[in-house]
């Protein structure tokens, strides 16, 4: 493999981790004014498939009900997902830009369209990727549950805030940690997610699709996917969760961007 290709992964995966660690530890008043984002967020509405949902959307959606645009070159702005876009499709981004809906379709790292009540407050969390993100975004409060971690220290907030069901860090895979999971939900009145990586829950899906509860499979894992992932879970949290994981993004974009001018 070319030695430069092996460096530019190292940096990015540095970078990444830096922006990581400066959030989580609260020094988050660096300036990222004018940054290029290269990430997307992945929830219907996002007509542009940028990082955030804005007025952006708003006039490609527009556009492609005055027929100025197709909608097949926007597969994103179906926000209703209704398989057409139409004012309804406006309205309802109009109102996610309000904070006033109550439901979101996430298109997730599955290449499956999910509804999922808006905002998430209460979820499982299955895999430590997942696990590790949602404490960089601030969702900590909002996780009620996880299978297993094998980072005690770096999972203290969700350890000691929420429930241990059992099983393997990738499936709810015995009758204690499925039973677990079922009185869990039953406690809290419903669960609005269980987030998981695409990969996982092999053995407990049928018993988690049973039960009426949303699956999103995000990859938050490795280099830009991370941020991606970060981005979709950050929304999903809430409006100050979708701000921590704005500012994640750009923070590591503005890290990328200062080394690149370096190197010029």
């Amino acid at each position: 493999m070319d030695k430069r290709i092996v460096a530019i992964s190292i940096v990015a995966i540095m970078i990444i981790a830096v922006a990581g660690a400066t959030l989580a530890l609260g020094n988050d008043d660096k300036s990222t004014n004018n940054i290029e984002v290269d990430a997307s967020l992945s929830i219907c509405g996002n007509a542009n498939g940028d990082y955030r949902i804005d007025q952006q959307d708003l006039d490609i959606i527009n556009d492609i009900i005055n027929g100025k645009l197709a909608a097949t070159d926007y597969p994103l702005a179906d926000a209703n997902h209704d398989s057409k876009v139409d004012q309804a499709d406006y309205d309802f981004v109009k109102s996610m830009i309000d904070k006033k809906n109550t439901y979101v379709y996430v298109y997730d790292d599955s290449q499956k369209f999910v509804k999922v009540n808006y905002p998430v407050t209460k979820t499982v969390v299955v895999g430590t990727n997942p696990i590790t993100t949602a404490i960089l975004i601030g969702a900590a409060d909002c996780i009620l549950g996880y299978t297993s971690t094998s980072y005690p220290e770096i999972h203290k907030p969700i350890i000691d805030n929420s429930r241990k069901l059992g099983g393997t860090i990738g499936d709810l895979n015995t009758d204690e940690a499925m039973a677990n999971f079922m009185d869990l939900d039953t406690k809290c009145g419903g669960l609005d997610a269980v987030i998981a990586l695409p990969s996982y829950l092999k053995k407990s899906t049928a018993l988690i699709e049973k039960a009426e509860i949303p699956i999103v499979r995000l990859d938050p894992r490795y280099g830009w996917d991370s941020i991606s992932g970060a981005l979709t879970m950050g929304y999903l949290f809430g409006e100050t969760c979708e701000k921590r994981s704005q500012q994640f993004a750009e923070m590591t974009f503005s890290m990328l961007s200062d080394i690149n001018k370096k190197l010029v």
